[in-house]
């Protein structure tokens, strides 16, 4: 901040041009217009200090701004692969249930026995029931091997 910052910021904060004992100058009217001019002054000050501050870092500044980027890519990337990994194994895990589910059902059809002494089948219709159930256990887990 130099002498003409300081002088347009007196004006700014309605400071009066004065011609006093010691010289021309600008003199204070009120609190208030010499509060406003503190911060006006402050103000100003402060963002040539946040500029040089900015200007004299810019270097580290972009540093560390490429170290984060590098650090977002690697963590989109790792996500990416957890999610990959957790798909697959999602996938195994349901075509293992799937597999389990399909031996089960066979090995119920494979169970089914008919009595006779219900009255309801004999000789070769049983034997043709029986066949039946063994020909459903096999097509239930043929279609484990499409």
């Amino acid at each position: 901040m130099n002498r003409e910052d300081i002088i347009r910021m007196a004006r700014e904060a309605g400071l009066a041009w004065v011609d006093g004992l010691n010289g021309a100058g600008y003199g204070i009217n009120t609190v208030s217009d010499l509060e406003r001019f503190f911060q006006a002054a402050y103000a100003a000050g402060a963002v040539a200090e946040r500029e040089r501050i900015k200007t004299s870092n810019a270097p580290e500044i972009e540093s560390i701004n490429d170290y984060i980027r590098q650090l977002e890519a690697a963590v989109v990337a790792a996500t990416e692969e957890a999610n990959r990994r957790a798909n697959a194994s999602w996938s195994l895990m349901c075509e293992k249930m799937v597999a389990a589910e399909r031996k089960a059902c066979a090995k119920v059809c494979e169970g089914v026995v008919p009595h006779e002494d219900h009255g309801v089948l004999s000789g070769d219709v049983l034997h043709g029931h029986t066949l039946g159930c063994d020909d459903c256990a096999a097509a239930i887990r043929a279609r484990g091997q499409a």
